[in-house]
């Protein structure tokens, strides 16, 4: 992620209605993993830090921070974060003599500096205690790719059948894998195909347009909009959205 984005992301993370419902899927993934009280969580890439101290309810929670200016976010805004400065490539050498219930990655291995997926899996699968979980976000489908993709430090987008080979291979077994905010689709679709065929220049201040809050009633709006179709998930799967979700265990 570029620099300046780290300051404007956390500035609105907390509000902006994209950010509380992945949150919010994310808590529905954790309540169904019955980890054990006060369980060792590692974030690797925790970015700003709002979503990493959501976790801190389910246990002692490590971070993990590429970013010098997202890591002095972290210290100043959330002290309860064991937080650690470094490359999420190399995570088991910062905790030689740790093992952890949880590890998550949200929106991380989707990173330019992630360059080997396989061998970060496989790297994370080892630094979990037997029957240890992961919990892993990143954004669906490559011909969703945008300006913000290139903003956001991005390498690629993915799909469900390519992470659940993944996931396996490394020698995980895949509890549950969804892909949500159906929603959403078209209108990324369309931003896409639009970012594809303008002429225009990056946005070099990382300001992407909707990273801004829209308008509380509106925010609001899509914020519930997002639960309701998790809940139908439970229903009826749809095929289609803009983010990847998936938990597995160590086998």
């Amino acid at each position: 992620m570029e620099p300046q984005t780290y300051k404007q992301l956390s500035d609105i993370e907390e509000r902006h209605w994209w950010h509380k419902a992945r949150k919010s899927i994310i808590a529905d993934y954790i309540k169904e993993m019955a980890l054990p009280e006060n369980a060792q969580i590692l974030d690797i890439g925790c970015g700003p830090g709002g979503t990493t101290v959501s976790l801190t309810k389910w246990g002692a929670v490590h971070g993990l921070e590429k970013s010098e200016e997202a890591y002095a976010i972290v210290k100043k805004k959330y002290p309860s974060i064991h937080l650690t400065l470094g490359d999420g490539n190399q995570a088991a050498k910062y905790y030689p003599n740790k093992k952890f219930d949880l590890i998550t990655a949200f929106h991380v291995m989707y990173h330019k500096w992630i360059p080997d997926d396989a061998a970060f899996l496989k790297m994370v699968h080892e630094m979990l205690k037997p029957g240890g979980c992961i919990l892993f976000t990143d954004p669906a489908y490559q011909i969703l790719w945008r300006t913000s993709d290139i903003l956001d430090m991005g390498k690629s987008r993915y799909t469900l059948g390519y992470l659940q080979r993944l996931f396996t291979e490394a020698g995980f077994i895949v509890k549950k894998k969804r892909i949500y905010m159906a929603s959403m689709f078209l209108p990324a679709l369309a931003a896409a195909l639009w970012d594809k065929f303008r002429s225009h220049n990056p946005d070099t201040q990382g300001l992407v347009s909707e990273m801004q809050v829209p308008p509380a009633g509106i925010n609001l709006l899509l914020y519930w909009y997002c639960r309701i179709e998790v809940f139908l998930y439970k229903f009826i799967p749809l095929p289609l959205g803009i983010i990847t979700v998936v938990s597995a265990k160590r086998i």
